[in-house]
């Protein structure tokens, strides 16, 4: 099978937005910075839909329980970059990236098996996923899942900690962070007419709640907000 270009630069554009996405500093008292890092932090989720595409890819070309087996090893792998931010794992574990991206692999792995080439499935389960942990903010705001299955307890956004606050590096919750993977398929397969639609839609709807709440729910990344989740 031959390289798929634009895949490859969704990829490479993913990989290269990291860097600075993760390293610059924000100011929320500049707006040139914090525009700039918006941008950044929602190109990185490339890396995550990119993933999920290649994964589609994979599913046509491998069986499913070499490709099952292939993404769990990948995923007790991937303790290995975990330990560096959870050094306390074994005790209070967290997903890192590594493990997030292979969980959300194996889900596409099923969901692609029950739903075939019907895109628009792909799109309802991202919003489902997305919609749980919606649902869970409502009506269950205590339950967290151990902050595996949703945002940790107690985590303060960048933008919010005063001076002399710890860091708490709260991992990959699988509510919401998985949305991006089918998002991402059906986006890549789907008609441009239904990504129009959708990105003029998510715009219009983020225009409205940035003049009714601000700015800041937008930098509110690892809990996902609505207005996060608008944009990306």
């Amino acid at each position: 099978m031959s390289r798929i270009s634009n895949l490859d630069y969704l990829k490479g554009i993913g990989c290269f937005v990291m860097v600075p996405g993760h390293t610059l500093v924000l100011n929320v008292d500049d707006k040139v910075t914090v525009y700039f890092v918006l941008v950044l932090h929602f190109l990185t989720c490339l890396f995550f839909t990119a993933s999920g595409v290649t994964t589609v890819f994979q599913a046509e070309r491998r069986p499913m329980s070499f490709l099952l087996l292939y993404f769990t090893i990948l995923f007790f792998v991937g303790l290995t970059f975990t330990s560096v931010f959870h050094p306390q794992w074994i005790y209070e574990y967290r997903l890192e990236i590594v493990q997030i991206i292979m969980l959300g692999c194996m889900s596409l792995l099923l969901m692609h098996r029950l739903f075939k080439e019907r895109w628009g499935l792909y799109f309802f389960a991202a919003m489902a996923i997305f919609g749980i942990k919606m649902v869970c903010d409502i009506w269950f705001p205590e339950w967290k899942g151990n902050g595996i299955l949703f945002p940790q307890e107690g985590y303060v956004p960048t933008h919010e900690r005063a001076e002399g606050d710890p860091l708490i590096v709260t991992g990959f919750p699988i509510f919401p962070w998985l949305y991006l993977f089918p998002l991402g398929v059906f986006c890549y397969f789907a008609k441009l007419k239904w990504n129009v639609l959708i990105a003029v839609v998510c715009a219009i709807s983020a225009v409205g709640l940035y003049y009714q709440s601000g700015l800041s729910p937008f930098l509110n990344k690892w809990d996902m907000t609505a207005q996060h989740f608008l944009v990306v």
